[in-house]
């Protein structure tokens, strides 16, 4: 279960019901905007849940500088404050998304230059959604051992430099998302789990695998990433 919009965070009497066995991710997406009131008081929450145990991952939170840039600023400074909590048994659920039109370096980049503040370099980190070129993912995965890269349907419509990074990633490090209810398909409003063949057709070429070898791939990956320790 994931949680990335404030209103809808678990509180700590509800997660004390869920069976032993189940752990959640806790987050806030970088395009929500917020009062300082507002602010101050999302940041608290969210500290505090993260120390709490039945909270396995954190995420999704980043940087989206897909926005008007006066909203950057913000996205910073949660992440400055809410990164410090991040422990090595928490996976960190990362998105990031560049300026409109470009190949989103810069905020690929500016998010690692937070994360490596704040995280060792065996933290276990997804990077969600990713639509980065060979040079920040070269960047990313030598600066962390337990990096995964998922990646949705829009794998398709990839430009060349977006392409190559996808061919040199290693099949084990690679998940399959659809980011429901976006990436929906032609004639559909909303995308959906079970959609997610979609993406594995999209990215089988690239690995010279067929779909359903991918998808069984990165079954193995996430079970890899999200264990319980």
């Amino acid at each position: 279960m994931s949680e990335c919009d404030p209103v809808t965070y678990p509180t700590k009497e509800h997660l004390a019901t869920l069976p032993e066995d189940m752990e959640v991710a806790v987050g806030v997406h970088p395009k929500h905007q917020y009062s300082q009131e507002q602010f101050n008081r999302v940041v608290q929450e969210l500290r505090q849940l993260i120390l709490l145990p039945s909270v396995g991952a954190v995420g999704e939170i980043g940087l989206d500088h897909s926005v008007p840039r006066e909203q950057w600023a913000q996205q910073s400074v949660m992440l400055e404050k809410i990164l410090p909590p991040v422990e090595p048994r928490h996976v960190l659920a990362l998105h990031c998304r560049g300026i409109t039109g470009d190949s989103g370096a810069e905020a690929y980049l500016l998010l690692l230059y937070y994360v490596k503040k704040a995280v060792g370099p065996d933290q276990r980190i997804h990077l969600h959604c990713f639509s980065g070129d060979s040079y920040v993912r070269d960047q990313w995965t030598s600066a962390f051992s337990q990096l995964y890269f998922g990646f949705t349907s829009m794998a398709a419509k990839f430009k060349n430099q977006q392409s190559q990074a996808v061919r040199g990633n290693n099949s084990e490090r690679v998940l399959l998302e659809t980011d429901a209810p976006y990436f929906a398909r032609p004639g559909t409003k909303c995308s959906a789990p079970n959609q997610l063949f979609r993406t594995a057709s999209s990215l089988a070429r690239y690995f010279k695998m067929n779909p359903e070898s991918l998808l069984a791939t990165s079954v193995q990956n996430a079970r890899r990433l999200y264990r319980r320790v």
